[in-house]
């Protein structure tokens, strides 16, 4: 049947598809890349393993950078591959050292595992390597005694790497400025609890162990160290020690321990490496022995004085002030505290560990504001000597100039050369600008924290202040009121005191009243009547005093109520007088910080660099027998 012409063809209706579910991962409609999942945003891929890739990510609670590595489950095929996935997610639970890389969180989904780990600004440490074609043996010194301590951490754990290269060694800018390593990778690693010979031949073959490639039960640690000498070698030389395209002709090399140490080797490193890369693992040198080394005991000082925070295991005393911090994140007080004491790996864990970092971070930087101060004084003395010479070489530009006017005679033209004194002043004033507007620019960001700082010291003052100022007018108020309360009784005081007073007259009268009775009749009729015109005298001049007394007292508690309206006057224009100052000094201050308010820089963040690979033969993980 002869297919009908594009005209007439009929469109198929595509079927309307239903709203699928909110997962909580979203991706772009386009390009159908994740963009979140959880309380992160995935951004730019860093690189790319065997069941997925590791990309930069953003802790959204935080905003903090972290790196989260996105496992296809669709590409976890056998039973050996999801052994080897649960196997590293176990260890890296366990693990808790400053030179292993740290699990924050693990997020299960229908099609992925998301594992956040914390990001490393440095990149790896091949990258660093080829950067600088190989390193001085003082600074792989110091690098190496990291990777001793990350490994023997998990040596003692019962953990074997079993994949250690430079590919796996990512570095972090540490507090003082200095490079730290920590390992990376623990997908090929294993447990060894029962210190039990392994068997299965794993890694990349140019860091494999003699033992491994011969196929032989080998025992994990001893595998690790020879892997480290390898990394050794990389480190000071700036290539490898076994390389050969043809996989036979490499491991022939790696068996009989077919190497050669660059002349620029001093004879101390050239030994350590020979006791490292020792064919027989009986008498392959130990951590402890690399330790006691002579090129290791004689860059010691170098090691000792590097910076690292203290062991993280198991988080025991608390910050209060960042889980105060959480809580305002909207996290409870129980789940914080009980993820934190039973050491798990969730949001809540995750964010204090973020957050901790980040005020450890700044308090160092605050630390240094007075060395860096007094270094940008010392930087500017030299400078106004710096200055003060080309003020002398400025006197000098004439006499130079009469000299450049007198010509040489004919026999010497070819002999004569012209002076170049003009061209190198300049090149030093162009340098001493350079340097001045970088430490103006330091200046000003110096500035700009010390005025934040004093904002917020003067802020905190004018609250004290004014919370001293309501104290001292309560207390004011309170010495008002119980002057009242004092006055008021003594006032009754005064009221019953002339009562008593009052009452024992008229009891004294009553006994005069009581003693003329007897008196009138003892005496004869004419006494009776002077004596009974005394009594209504005494009552006259009695109840004048009465009046008298009464009048008193009213003057005088109109003196006081008239004391007492003076006195809630005064304390209600104090009152109006502390309230207005106050409010003068806020809005005083706050036109101040508003003139000089700038905002602070933000924190700079590196990226990964961009990296020269070793062949892909070379640095995927392959089958090592032989």
């Amino acid at each position: 049947m002869p297919r009908p012409p594009m005209n007439e063809r009929k469109k198929k209706a595509t079927p309307r598809t239903s709203i699928p579910k909110i997962n909580p991962v979203t991706r772009k409609k386009k390009n159908k890349q994740l963009t979140s999942v959880g309380n992160y945003t995935i951004e730019e891929t860093l690189g790319e393993g065997t069941f997925g890739k590791v990309k930069k990510g953003t802790h959204i609670l935080t905003g903090e950078r972290v790196a989260i590595k996105i496992l296809e489950k669709s590409k976890i095929k056998t039973e050996a591959d999801l052994t080897r996935i649960t196997r590293e997610i176990k260890i890296l639970k366990r693990i808790h050292h400053v030179n292993c890389i740290r699990l924050l969180e693990v997020i299960d989904t229908p099609q992925q595992i998301f594992l956040m780990t914390e990001f490393l600004d440095g990149g790896e440490i091949f990258d660093y390597i080829v950067k600088r074609s190989r390193l001085a043996e003082n600074e792989a010194s110091v690098f190496l005694g990291q990777i001793l301590d990350g490994l023997e951490y998990l040596h003692k754990n019962h953990v074997i790497h079993r994949d250690l290269k430079p590919e796996n060694l990512l570095l972090q800018r540490q507090i003082d400025g200095s490079w730290g390593i920590k390992i990376a990778d623990y997908g090929l690693s294993n447990t060894n609890e029962e210190n039990i010979l392994l068997k299965t031949a794993c890694g990349s073959p140019c860091y494999a162990a003699p033992e491994m490639i011969a196929g032989k039960h080998y025992e994990g640690s001893k595998s690790d160290i020879w892997s480290l000498g390898v990394v050794l070698y990389a480190l000071i030389c700036g290539y490898l020690p076994f390389e050969d395209g043809d996989t036979s002709v490499l491991y022939r090399k790696i068996l009989g321990a077919k190497y050669k140490c660059p002349r620029f080797l001093s004879i101390e490193a050239q030994d350590l490496l020979s006791k490292i890369l020792d064919t027989n693992p009986s008498t392959r040198i130990t951590i402890a022995g690399i330790r006691n080394h002579v090129w290791m005991r004689k860059h010691e000082q170098l090691v000792k004085n590097q910076v690292t925070p203290p062991v993280n295991s198991k988080l025991g005393a608390y910050d209060e002030e960042i889980i105060r911090k959480l809580i305002l994140l909207g996290l409870d007080t129980d789940f914080i505290t009980a993820s934190l004491s039973l050491g798990l790996h969730n949001s809540a864990t995750t964010s204090y560990f973020l957050l901790a970092e980040k005020k450890r971070f700044m308090t160092n930087q605050i630390e240094k504001l007075p060395s860096q101060l007094e270094d940008i004084g010392t930087s500017v003395e030299k400078l106004d000597g710096m200055e003060s010479r080309t003020e002398k070489v400025e006197e000098i530009e004439p006499s130079c100039a009469k000299v450049e006017n007198i010509k040489p005679p004919a026999e010497n033209l070819q002999d004569f050369e012209p002076p170049v004194e003009k061209v190198q002043e300049t090149s030093i004033q162009e340098k001493i600008q350079e340097i001045s507007i970088q430490e103006k620019i330091q200046e000003t960001s110096i500035q700009e924290k010390i005025q934040e700082t004093s904002i917020q010291e003067k802020i905190q003052e004018t609250s004290i202040q004014e919370k001293i100022q309501e104290t001292s007018i309560q207390e004011k108020i309170q010495e008002t009121s119980i002057q009242e309360k004092i006055q008021e009784t003594s006032i009754q005081e005064k009221i019953q005191e002339t009562s008593i007073q009052e009452k024992i007259q008229e009891t004294s009268i009553q006994e005069k009243t009581q003693e003329t009775p007897i008196q009138e009749k003892i005496q004869e009729t004419p006494i009776q009547e002077k004596i009974q015109e005394t009594p209504i005298q005494e009552k006259i001049e009695i109840e004048e005093s009465k009046v008298d007394v009464a009048e008193d007292f009213d003057l005088e508690i109109e003196k006081l109520a008239a004391q007492v309206e003076k006195l809630s006057e005064t304390v209600e224009n104090r009152n109006i007088d502390c309230k207005t100052a106050s409010k003068q000094k806020v809005d005083a201050e706050i036109k101040v910080e508003k003139e000089n308010h700038i905002q602070a820089p933000e924190r700079p963040r590196m990226s990964y660099p961009s990296r020269s690979r070793a062949p892909n033969s070379q640095r995927n993980v392959v089958d090592l027998k032989p």
